[in-house]
C-alpha cells in the first residue's frame, strides 16, 4: 500500500506522523520488478535526492507532488536496498554529485 492518505504537497516529517517511510517500496520492489527480471538481469533505479533538495531549502514533495516517498542514497539503502539483498547484489550504487539525484544498479540474484 502506497501512502495514498497523504494529499498535496507534504515533506518527510509530516510523512513520518503518517508512518509512511517507504518500507512498502521493497515489498513492491520483490512482488513486482523482481519477479519480472531473470536470473543474472540488472535493475537501475535514479531517484531524486531528498538530502540535496533540502539542503538547498527545498524538498522532492515540493518540486514533484507526484512523489509518494523521498528518500536519499543512505535512506532508500537502509529503507529499500538492504531488505532485498537476499534477491540482489549492488553492483554499483550512488557515486555521482549531481546535487539532484543518486543510483542503485542491482543484479538479481536467483
Amino acid at each position: 500500500m502506497l501512502c495514498d492518505k497523504l494529499v498535496g504537497n507534504v515533506d518527510s516529517e509530516q510523512r513520518a506522523r503518517f508512518a509512511c517511510p517507504g518500507y512498502e517500496v521493497a515489498a513492491i520492489l520483490r512482488k513486482h520488478w523482481i519477479r519480472i527480471v531473470r536470473t543474472g538481469g540488472l535493475i537501475l533505479i535514479i531517484a531524486p535526492d531528498e538530502k540535496a533538495a533540502s539542503e538547498a531549502g527545498s524538498s522532492v514533495f515540493l518540486q514533484d507532488p507526484g512523489h509518494q516517498h523521498a528518500f536519499s542514497a543512505q535512506s532508500f539503502y537502509e529503507n529499500v536496498v538492504d531488505p532485498l539483498l537476499d534477491i540482489v547484489e549492488i553492483v554499483d550504487m550512488p557515486q555521482f554529485d549531481n546535487g539532484f539525484s543518486f543510483f542503485y544498479l542491482l543484479k538479481r540474484r536467483k
